[in-house]
């Protein structure tokens, strides 16, 4: 086991204001003997701190789950009884893993899964759980991408971003190849307006919305007619039948 939680001091997190460029980031992977939270146990944690765009700690380590690895994880990850019987148990690891997470925003691709699953071992043994919302690197790319990707599997979004760390269903790669995949996509969304927590935290929200407030729109015609949207160039941006149902900049 790696731990190595850096010492940055973290402002907090009740104030969505927070300017990205101050909030530590904590990206998160789990491997699991399965998808149920309820009958599955935990076999690998990775995660990566990064405060200011900066690496300040890592965290790894095999976690003995207590009952026999199914051989189709062991086939998806390489993962077998043999590797982690020596590893130590959730109960040893949760600790070490809470002091690492302590003050940083817990981020992980699709992240309900590990968010959820972390938590229901930290209830289970006695711990508090981690406060969210977490931040989900799918949701994200979803929001800033669009359709310049086919999908936001973790792959793909490595591939797009051309990232160092590639997925491999490892916590480590994975948790590694999520933080590139997060700061790519934090810089693309400060095009977009995503510059706070806050902002951060709506971009993640389901069914988020694009905000309008920043560009006012006055006088927009009542008649329910053909409009058209035009850029400062001229070129059409785009066009509506219904008049005043619609900005401009939220199109």
């Amino acid at each position: 086991m790696q731990a190595s939680p850096g010492s940055a001091v973290q402002p907090s997190f009740e104030d969505p204001g927070i300017p990205l460029a101050d909030v530590t980031f904590a990206c998160v992977d789990l491997e699991t003997t399965g998808g149920s939270r309820r009958h599955s146990r935990i076999t690998e944690i990775g995660a990566v701190r990064y405060c200011r765009g900066e690496r300040v700690g890592t965290f790894h380590t095999l976690v003995a789950p207590g009952l026999p690895i199914p051989r189709f994880v062991t086939y998806l990850t390489g993962i077998d009884d043999p590797l982690i019987r020596d590893a130590p148990e959730v109960e040893s690891v949760l600790p070490s893993l809470i002091e690492f997470l302590g003050g940083a925003v817990f981020v992980a691709h699709n992240a309900s899964f590990d968010f959820r699953f972390l938590n229901r071992d930290l209830v289970r043994v006695g711990y508090e759980p981690i406060p969210g919302p977490p931040v989900c690197t799918g949701k994200l790319a979803r929001r800033v991408l669009g359709e310049d990707v086919p999908n936001v599997r973790l792959a793909t979004l490595a591939q797009h971003f051309r990232t160092e760390a590639r997925p491999e269903h490892r916590a480590w790669e994975d948790a590694e190849a999520c933080a590139e995949v997060l700061h790519a996509l934090l810089d693309l969304g400060g095009r977009l307006g995503i510059l706070t927590l806050g902002d951060l935290r709506q971009a993640c929200a389901p069914r988020a919305r694009t905000r309008v407030a920043r560009i006012g729109v006055t006088a927009l015609p009542t008649r329910r007619r053909v409009y058209l949207f035009r850029r400062t160039s001229g070129r059409v941006r785009a066009t509506t039948h219904t008049a005043a149902a619609v900005a401009p900049s939220a199109l």
